[in-house]
């Protein structure tokens, strides 16, 4: 989940984390996200 407004990004990474199957993987920036991205496709 990545979006340039932080209140926005974490009520929808909430409300994606409360369903069953869904995995959220939350990071502050683009650069934080590409790292994420990199780590779960190791």
């Amino acid at each position: 989940m990545v979006d340039d407004h932080r209140i926005f990004a974490e009520s929808l990474a909430a409300a994606l984390a409360a369903e069953q199957d869904v995995e959220v993987a939350a990071a502050g920036s683009g650069p934080a996200a590409l790292r994420c991205l990199e780590r779960g496709a190791s």
